[in-house]
C-alpha cells in the first residue's frame, strides 16, 4: 500500500537506528531575528519532543555577508551550535545526501521558496515544513506541491496563525448556541515594525507584500476553520479610509490594510493589520456592530511567558516571544505526524492545498486593495428616526438635545428637523450653531391618503416649513404613512393590495399641495417610497413619478425600503436619478427580511426584527450604488436613517445603541470613500 520510495517506508527502515526525527534548517537568516533562526533555537533548547536539529543551511550569512556585522554575529552563535553537534552549510548542495526520514524546515525568503523546495528534495530530504506563504504566486506554489507529490515527499506549511489559542476561542464561540444568527467574525492586528528603519527594512525583506506576508495568516484560518474559498467570495470591500499605501526605498507595499469579505452564502469576514503599533491581535464576533466576543493575543498567560522568554534570551523580534508556544505547537505536531509515520496532514497544519487557495484569495485581496481609489463628496446628515422618533408625542422617545448632540459628536454635518415639535423651534438655533450643524430636511410621516386628514397635515408643513425657512433648510420628505391595509404585506409584492384609482388621485393632489407649500417657502420637495405604504413597490413608485410634475415633486431614495420592497437601490437610483436631488441611507437584513417574507409578518414586525441594519450589514450594494451617485454627477446631501424601537425600558440605552451605531454608519461611508463635501 506504499512505494518503496515513500517516507512511510523510509521511516520504518530506518525505525532501528534512528531514535528522533532529524531536521535541517534551510536559511537560518540573522540570529534574534530570523524565522529560521528562532526554529534552531527552540530544537536546540529540546523544546520539541522527538526532534533532532542535524544540519543548518545559511547561504547569505556563510557566503556573501559573513564579514557583515550581521555575519560576525551569526558565526559567534552558529559556533555553539556546531558545538551540539550541528552541522553547517553554506547551501542545499553541501549538506551529506539524506538517507532516512529527514524534516527540512524552509524557512527563506518567499521569492526563494521554489529553487529551495527542489534542493532539499533532490538532496533526499523525506518531509518538508514550508514557511508561510510558501511562495510569491499560485503557479510557483502549485508547480512546488506538484513536484513535492511526484517525490512523494509531504509538505506541511508554517501557518502558526491556525494553532492560535485567540482564533480557537472565537471559532469555539462561533461553533456554539451563544453565536448569533448573521453575525460577522473580524480578525485584526498590529506588528511591531514601530521605526520609520525597520518598515524601510520590512518593506525589503517581504517583498511578496502586506497581504501575503502579514494577512495571509489570517485568511488562511478562515480558510481552514471557516470554510472561506475563493469560490465562495461575493465581493471585497476595501477600507479605504483605514488602507495606506507607500512607497519606502522604491518598494511599494501597504502599511496598513483593511477589507470586509463578503460571502455568497451571506458570511461577512472583517480584516484589518497594521505593520506598526506593537504585537497585538483580536478575533471578534458582532452582530450588527454590536460586539458578542472577543478574544485576544496576548493574553495575561502569554503575557507572563513572553516576560519569561525575553529574559531568558533578550533583544529577540518581539513577536517571536509572543508566538513561542504557538511555532512549538505547530512543530511538535509536524514531528509527531512523521516520527509515528502517519498519513495525510496533521489537525491544524495547513495542506500545500490549503495554502493554494490561501493564496488565490490574498490575490483577490490585493485586487481589491490597489483598485483605483474612489472618492465622492458628500454632505452627510441623520435624522432623529435613528433613535425611534417617529411621532413628536411618543412618551418613550428620548431627549431631543441628547439625539442632536449625538449626531454631532457621531461625525455628521447635518440633522433632519424630524416630526414637528420634537426639535424645540426655541432651542434649536442655538444648538445647531454650538454643534456646528446644518439643518438640511423636514418631513411629514402623515396619512395624505386619508382625504379627512389633509387639512391638519398641511398646517403641520407650513409649521414645519417655517423652522426650515428659518435655519435655511432645502428639502421636504413626503413619507406616506404605513397603511392598515398594507401594513400586513410589507415587503411581499405579489401578496399586497394598490389603492383603487379614486382614492390615488385624491392622494396625490394631497401630495401636490404639500408641494406647493413648500415650494412657497423655496423649499424642494421629495417624494419618499416606504414600506407598507401606498408608494411601495416598482409599480407604485413607477405611477407616482409620472402622476406627479417633475418641477414640482423631486423622489427622495430610500435605499432600505427600496430593499424591502424587493428594488433593487443600485438599479432604482439608475432610473431615477434625474429626480433624486436627495437621498436617505438605510439597509436592509437579508436573513431578517426574508424570514418577514417567508412567516408573512408585517412592517412593524420588521422594526422590531432589526429589518434596518447598520450600513453595510445588509443587502444595499453601497460601493456598487455611490459608483453610481457619481457617474450621474450627484452631489450634496445624503440622510442616513437606521429606524429604530425605542420602546425598550432601559432609558439611556434608547440614546446610546442608536448612537453607535451612528458612529459605525459614518465609519462605514468613509471606508467607501465618502469625503465631505464643502458647501452645504
Amino acid at each position: 500500500w506504499f512505494q518503496y520510495t515513500s517516507p512511510i517506508f523510509l521511516y520504518f527502515s530506518a525505525a532501528m537506528t534512528k531514535s528522533t526525527v532529524e531536521v535541517v534548517v534551510v536559511a537560518c537568516g540573522a540570529p534574534k531575528r530570523g524565522m529560521g533562526w528562532y526554529h534552531c533555537l527552540q530544537l536546540l533548547q529540546g523544546r520539541v519532543q522527538d526532534a533532532t536539529l542535524t544540519d543548518i543551511v545559511e547561504p547569505f550569512f556563510l557566503g556573501a555577508g559573513k564579514d557583515s556585522v550581521m555575519g560576525k554575529e551569526f558565526a559567534e552563535w552558529a559556533a555553539t551550535a556546531a558545538a551540539k553537534g550541528v552541522a553547517l552549510h553554506s547551501s542545499v548542495a553541501e549538506m551529506p545526501q539524506s538517507t532516512g526520514p529527514k524534516l527540512a524546515m524552509i524557512c527563506g525568503r518567499t521569492a526563494d521558496n521554489p529553487k529551495l523546495l527542489r534542493e532539499v528534495i533532490d538532496r533526499g530530504c523525506t518531509h518538508v515544513y514550508l514557511e508561510k506563504p510558501g511562495a510569491p504566486t499560485v503557479k510557483e506554489l502549485q508547480e512546488m506541491a506538484a513536484y513535492a507529490k511526484a517525490k512523494n515527499v509531504p509538505i506541511f506549511m508554517g501557518y502558526n496563525r491556525n494553532f492560535s489559542k485567540y482564533i480557537r476561542l472565537a471559532n469555539d464561540f462561533l461553533a456554539s448556541p451563544s453565536a448569533p444568527q448573521g453575525c460577522a467574525l473580524t480578525l485584526g492586528r498590529n506588528d511591531c515594525f514601530n521605526t520609520s528603519e525597520s518598515l524601510d527594512e520590512c518593506f525589503e525583506r517581504n517583498a511578496e507584500g502586506m497581504v501575503k506576508n502579514m494577512l495571509c495568516h489570517e485568511i488562511l484560518t478562515l480558510v481552514t476553520y471557516n470554510g472561506l474559498t475563493v469560490d465562495s467570495i461575493a465581493e471585497v470591500v476595501a477600507d479605504q479610509a483605514y488602507t495606506h499605501q507607500e512607497t519606502r526605498n522604491g518598494i511599494t507595499d501597504f502599511s496598513r490594510i483593511g477589507c470586509t469579505i463578503k460571502t455568497k452564502s451571506g458570511q461577512k469576514f472583517i480584516l484589518w493589520g497594521d505593520r506598526s503599533d506593537g504585537e497585538y491581535s483580536e478575533a471578534v464576533v458582532t452582530k450588527v456592530g454590536m460586539e458578542a466576543f472577543k478574544s485576544v493575543r496576548p493574553c495575561p498567560e502569554i503575557v507572563a511567558k513572553q516576560a519569561e522568554l525575553e529574559k531568558a534570551t533578550p533583544g529577540c523580534m518581539p513577536y517571536f516571544y509572543f508566538q513561542d508556544g504557538e511555532y512549538l505547537d505547530l512543530k511538535q505536531a509536524v514531528v509527531d505526524h512523521i516520527f509515528h509515520g502517519r498519513d495525510g496532514t496533521p489537525e491544524g497544519v495547513a495542506s500545500p492545498e490549503t495554502a493554494i487557495e490561501g493564496l488565490k484569495i490574498c490575490d483577490v485581496v490585493t485586487e481589491a486593495l490597489v483598485a483605483d481609489k474612489f472618492e465622492i463628496p458628500l454632505n452627510i446628515c441623520n435624522h432623529p428616526s435613528s433613535w425611534g422618533v417617529d411621532y413628536a408625542e411618543c412618551p418613550t422617545n428620548p431627549p431631543w438635545e441628547g439625539v442632536i448632540k449625538c449626531i454631532a459628536e457621531s461625525g455628521y454635518s447635518g440633522t433632519e428637523l424630524g416630526p414637528v415639535g420634537y426639535y424645540d423651534p426655541a432651542g434649536l438655533g442655538e444648538k445647531l450653531e454650538s454643534l456646528k450643524l446644518q439643518l438640511v430636511a423636514g418631513n411629514i410621516f402623515e396619512k395624505l391618503h386619508e382625504p379627512a386628514e389633509v387639512k391638519a397635515i398641511l398646517e403641520k408643513v407650513h409649521m414645519s416649513c417655517k423652522t426650515l425657512q428659518k435655519h435655511g433648510a432645502k428639502f421636504f420628505v413626503i413619507v406616506p404613512h404605513v397603511a392598515e391595509e398594507k401594513i400586513a404585506t410589507a415587503g411581499r409584492s405579489s401578496d399586497a393590495p394598490r389603492l383603487r384609482d379614486a382614492l390615488w388621485a385624491q392622494f396625490m393632489d394631497a401630495i401636490k399641495q404639500v408641494a406647493e407649500i413648500t415650494k412657497s417657502y423655496g423649499i424642494h420637495c421629495t417624494l419618499h417610497p416606504h414600506a407598507g405604504c401606498w408608494i411601495e413597490y416598482e409599480d407604485e413608485i413607477e405611477r407616482a413619478m409620472l402622476d406627479l410634475p417633475a418641477e414640482l415633486v423631486s423622489m427622495c431614495l430610500d435605499t432600505g425600503h427600496a430593499a424591502y420592497a424587493g428594488l433593487d437601490a443600485v438599479e432604482t437610483y439608475k432610473k431615477y436619478a434625474a429626480r433624486i436631488p436627495y437621498m436617505h441611507f438605510k439597509d436592509a437584513n437579508g436573513p431578517v427580511l426574508r424570514k418577514l417574507q417567508a412567516e408573512k409578518l408585517g412592517f412593524w414586525d420588521g422594526i422590531k426584527s432589526g429589518i434596518f441594519c447598520p450600513l453595510g450589514h445588509g443587502v444595499v450594494n453601497f460601493p456598487a450604488l455611490l459608483r453610481a451617485m457619481k457617474e450621474k454627477g450627484f452631489s450634496g446631501w445624503c440622510c442616513v436613517e437606521q429606524d429604530a424601537d425605542n420602546s425598550i425600558e432601559d432609558v439611556q440605552a434608547r440614546l446610546m445603541i442608536p448612537f453607535e451605531c451612528c458612529k459605525l454608519n459614518i465609519k462605514y461611508l468613509r471606508s467607501l470613500g465618502v469625503t465631505s463635501a464643502s458647501s452645504h
